[in-house]
């Protein structure tokens, strides 16, 4: 079950992006797990969600800006700097956690003034 402090340990866990090298092998095995399922596929240097929408914010991933990939128990989460996606196991299923930044100190006294 993915539940608030699986998603806080998933962003603490990775910060920041890994890089194209590093995270192709890892990447190669996350789409051969979900093919199944799931359509994706490298092309050049973004991973392809081909399953979605054209016009869909997240069809098409920067693989330079991935941050993990992470196996949990029904989903595989896919870790950007300020986004998760969770692919299903078992069915085509792909949910989204997006990270809304908190206002800083400086911006919350603006708000009151």
């Amino acid at each position: 079950m993915i539940t608030k402090e699986v998603i806080k340990t998933l962003y603490r866990m990775h910060k920041t992006p890994v890089g194209y090298e590093e995270i192709l092998p890892v990447l190669n095995n996350f789409i051969l797990a979900l093919k199944q399922n799931h359509n994706l596929k490298i092309d050049d240097d973004t991973l392809v969600l081909e399953d979605m929408d054209d016009d869909n914010l997240f069809k098409t991933i920067f693989i330079d800006r991935i941050c993990g990939i992470e196996q949990l128990d029904r989903c595989f989460a896919l870790v950007l700097p300020n986004s998760i996606l969770f692919f299903n196991k078992d069915n085509s299923e792909i949910n989204l956690h997006i990270k809304i930044p908190k206002p800083s100190i400086l911006d919350r006294i603006k708000g009151k003034i």
